[in-house]
């Protein structure tokens, strides 16, 4: 998969908006997983409180391969 900083960029730009937007709607604060989570949502997933091991969540996983492989194979990197 090749390194797209502009992907990465676009995401972070709307990063707080997206941990604002969860933190309103649950009515609490977050822990950083689910910051991270949260904000890798898909468009289509519903925002709510999800809970383990019952409900599924639709993440934007293109992306989220897209940074795991730059923290595990940084001579990826460009």
């Amino acid at each position: 998969m090749a390194f797209d900083i502009d992907m990465i960029k676009k995401h972070y730009e709307t990063f707080a908006e997206k941990v604002n937007n969860a933190k309103a709607t649950l009515g609490r604060p977050l822990t950083l997983a689910e910051k991270i989570l949260y904000a890798h949502l898909h468009e289509d997933s519903d925002l709510k409180n999800y809970q383990r091991g019952k409900d599924y969540v639709f993440l934007h996983l293109i992306e989220w391969l897209c940074r795991m492989q730059q923290l595990r194979w940084p001579c990826f990197s460009s």
